[in-house]
């Protein structure tokens, strides 16, 4: 849903990371553009009527996970035109009382790979 000119709420849902089954998110989205160039992406978690979440995991139900807090930094590369730099920072709560080692079990084994994904997919739809 479209709340300004530069912001919106967004849904969206994560699958299952090893064994932490499926999140969804509910999130309030605001970008803008610096003088050179450079798109800034800001995001915090937040609630909407049309999208209520569940505080826990339950048969058919997606716990929700809150993306507490978030920017992405997207430019140029000052060194190289055919490259664009991205920063992403993320700070998330899973929601559903997931256990800190488990969490941190989850982090450590996406945190080196997704990026890459993600920017391989991004790379291959522009191309």
């Amino acid at each position: 849903e479209d709340v300004s000119p530069q912001g919106k709420i967004c849904w969206s849902q994560c699958p299952q990371i090893l064994f932490i089954k499926p999140r969804d998110f509910v999130t309030f989205c605001h970008h803008r553009w610096r003088k050179d160039g450079t798109q800034i992406v800001v995001n915090q978690a937040c609630e909407h009527e049309d999208a209520p979440g569940n505080a826990e995991e339950s048969e058919g139900k997606i716990c929700r996970a809150h993306a507490l807090r978030g920017a992405n930094f997207i430019s140029k590369d000052p060194d190289d035109p055919n490259k664009t730099r991205m920063a992403i920072l993320a700070h998330a709560n899973p929601g559903g009382g997931v256990p800190q080692w488990a969490m941190k079990t989850a982090v450590n084994a996406v945190a080196p790979i997704e990026p890459f994904k993600l920017f391989h997919r991004i790379n291959a739809r522009v191309s």
